[in-house]
């Protein structure tokens, strides 16, 4: 009991984001269990140390130890513990892009929950195949799962596990270009965290509808979103979290044309990414502060973050973090000047305007039609650049996105 206890106090100390603490009670339980050679209390234990590396962004060393519980899981014989430990493993590859082995593990879990009829975690491991799905671009495929997860947790009464599949549903759809859709599924996940008490999820909510909101152009809707997200997340000293809410109030600040302000909101963010080891975050963070950056013409800052922002997103598995990333660095391309940049900037746009076309990402494709439009009619391709302008107002108002529709129509 003794090392249960030091799990549970283990637990407790990550929740409060005492790391130190948390990692000294699981090292203290699992040398308890060992001692005891108690596999299911030391499987327990280091589940809780895997966790922390987790949460402190070494994902290789969470692997590992996430492998040992899996091990551990077998001698015992659980078929619980074994699918739980084979789909945090599926999480830890997942976030290191090792997409298709992430997706075996997913898969061997799904087929011994299914086998053993474990209703409560099946939502789970299908909305993590629908997460993984969503970041090798097969949207539709993605959609079909999450709506699968949906009704069978709606089935099971696991409220939890249909506002997650709700909330990644939003962000599956939103890239899809259905934003009533996403907004609406938004909306049904804040609730259902709402009447839940769960404050974490519903500020991570909170953040993506703010994000679907500045797609509409309506700023400051998204700002409310974004601080009331930071609202919660500082007061449960989520720090990861919260600098999300600032990449997003740093956004916000930029569309209203404040580069200055965006600078000063979005680098508290960038450092907090780097000191996690959130690549992908990192680099939306460092592709807003170029943007900001490249607004107040500090072209040589902006070529160094951009230079750190590619670095990042080469291998990147989630499709709009390069696609933004790409954006971004042949918008600066062409502000450098010269032929060649701007021609080898518009060469660029196009393919990703082709790519997120083909994968059914429209707001990529708007957004770098809309970068072609504005370069070429800044390169004295005035005729060409407002037609192409006119063709993303159109296409762009008819589809909902009307911050980029009021951009096209400047």
């Amino acid at each position: 009991m003794e090392s249960r206890s030091l799990t549970w106090s283990c637990a407790a100390h990550r929740q409060l984001g005492q790391m130190d603490q948390a990692k000294q009670a699981c090292e203290e339980a699992r040398n308890i269990a060992m001692d005891l050679e108690d596999n299911l209390d030391t499987a327990r234990a280091v589940n809780g140390l895997a966790n922390i590396r987790s949460d402190q962004g070494d994902l290789d060393g969470a692997r590992q130890l996430f492998e040992e519980a899996l091990a551990l899981g077998r001698k015992i014989g659980d078929q619980r513990d074994i699918s739980g430990a084979l789909n945090n493993i599926g999480i830890a590859l997942s976030g290191q892009g090792k997409l298709a082995e992430a997706k075996e593990r997913y898969e061997e879990a799904l087929k011994i929950q299914q086998e053993i009829g474990f209703k409560a975690e099946i939502p789970n491991t299908l909305e993590d195949i629908g997460d993984l799905l969503h970041q090798q671009g097969d949207l539709v495929a993605a959609q079909r799962t999450l709506e699968e997860a949906i009704a069978i947790a709606r089935e099971s009464g696991n409220a939890t596990a249909e506002a997650g599949g709700k909330a990644n549903l939003g962000m599956v759809l939103a890239d899809r270009g259905v934003l009533s859709g996403a907004e609406q599924n938004y909306r049904d996940a804040l609730g259902i965290e709402r009447k839940l008490g769960s404050k974490s999820d519903a500020a991570t909510i909170l953040d993506a509808l703010g994000d679907l909101l500045v797609f509409r152009g309506d700023l400051g809707e998204a700002e409310k979103n974004y601080r009331e997200a930071l609202a919660i997340q500082d007061g449960m000293h989520e720090r990861g979290t919260a600098a999300v809410s600032g990449m997003g109030l740093a956004t916000v600040a930029l569309e209203r044309g404040d580069a200055a302000q965006a600078e000063a909101s979005v680098r508290p963010s960038v450092a907090e990414f780097h000191s996690e080891k959130d690549a992908p975050d990192e680099t939306m963070a460092r592709v807003i502060l170029v943007r900001s950056l490249l607004a107040q013409k500090k072209l040589g800052e902006a070529q160094n973050e951009m230079n750190q922002a590619i670095g990042l997103a080469t291998n990147a598995s989630q499709r709009n973090v390069r696609y933004s990333a790409m954006t971004t660095s042949a918008r600066l391309r062409a502000a450098l000047g010269g032929g060649s940049n701007v021609s080898g900037a518009i060469e660029a746009l196009q393919k990703i305007a082709r790519e997120a076309s083909k994968a059914g990402m429209p707001a990529f494709d708007l957004e770098a039609r809309l970068a072609i439009g504005e370069i070429e009619a800044a390169d004295g391709k005035s005729a060409r650049g407002r037609m192409e302008l006119s063709a993303v107002q159109k296409e762009a108002s008819a589809q909902g996105f009307l911050l980029i529709a009021q951009k096209a129509a400047k």
